[in-house]
């Protein structure tokens, strides 16, 4: 550790490739979470059209068992989903950590190298609450990182689902949730 890297890097350096791996799991996630509402949509499809009577015993096997197969579909995506949910929350939390580790060691390290004139500016309760308090509530805010990001995706994108399936209502609510922002 030299004297000349600044936090941003060595939190980056710390961090690197597991947090952007991680985005992109996060992303990922998110895509199969915006099926879930579209398959939900054709399964109810399906069983209107059968309980109608679109559906025949004539028709292909396709058609007949569709529901079905739309069903296993979503069953698979959410088995996905719970496997990219816990791959991202694993990398991100084990980043976080590495990332209190490197301030809480870095600070120690500081700590090591004050001369006399420096470490009578300090009390020993001050670098105790740089090295724990702070270096925590970093790493408790890394995790929420791809949050700030991922919530604007979401949102754009249940917007848009929304507007193909109900139209411009949808925006109602969206003006509500503006309104009430600050509320929260």
């Amino acid at each position: 550790w030299t004297e000349t890297k600044s936090i941003k890097s060595a939190i980056f350096s710390v961090m690197g490739r597991r947090f952007l791996v991680a985005g992109c799991i996060k992303l990922f996630n998110s895509a199969l979470q915006f099926s879930n509402p579209l398959l939900m949509h054709a399964i109810l499809k399906f069983i209107e059209d059968y309980q109608n009577g679109k559906i025949s015993k004539d028709d292909s096997w396709q058609d007949r068992y569709r529901g079905y197969w739309l069903s296993a579909i979503l069953f698979a995506i959410l088995c996905c989903k719970a496997i990219t949910e816990s791959a991202y929350f694993h990398r991100v939390n084990r980043a976080a950590f590495h990332v209190r580790t490197a301030i809480s060691t870095s600070v120690y390290h500081k700590s090591l190298v004050l001369s006399n004139s420096e470490r009578t500016t300090m009390t020993l309760g001050e670098l105790v609450n740089l090295m724990q308090v702070d270096a925590t509530k970093i790493e408790l805010f890394v995790p929420q990182i791809h949050v700030l990001w991922d919530g604007i995706l979401q949102i754009s994108g249940y917007m848009a689902i929304l507007y193909t399936l109900i139209g411009w209502p949808c925006l109602a609510g969206l003006g509500v949730m503006i309104v009430t922002t600050p509320v929260q």
